[in-house]
């Protein structure tokens, strides 16, 4: 009885990711999507989620968000989570980045720039 309702349980929640946080939540006014993508990568990269980060990364660039603000997030989050939870994110954006570029996994992204210093 336990394990079938369980299952039952579980068979809801792809559709209640679909509807209630795909559907309802982005669909809110208050942020942007591009900003609630900024949250999204955030949090996924703090988790150290990598499989979905992936996803959410190409959704974000799409949102706006740009290469440079995710590598600002990256750093956020090594401050913020530590190192162990930034590097592997800093790989899935590499690899995100490689892809979208048509570079393989040997090649080298463009180098990128650093933020400019301030007083």
């Amino acid at each position: 009885m336990f394990f079938r309702k369980l299952a039952n349980s579980l068979a809801t929640l792809p559709r209640s990711n679909t509807d209630i946080v795909l559907g309802t939540v982005w669909a809110r006014p208050q942020l942007s999507r591009r900003d609630r993508s900024l949250v999204v990568i955030a949090a996924l990269m703090a988790q150290r989620c990598e499989n979905e980060l992936d996803y959410h990364l190409r959704v974000a660039l799409n949102h706006g968000v740009t290469r440079t603000e995710i590598d600002e997030v990256v750093l956020h989050v090594a401050g913020y989570a530590g190192f162990p939870s930034a590097m592997p994110a800093l790989r899935a954006v590499d690899a995100v980045l490689r892809d979208l570029d048509g570079l393989g996994p040997a090649d080298r992204l463009p180098e990128r720039e650093a933020a400019p210093t301030r007083s």
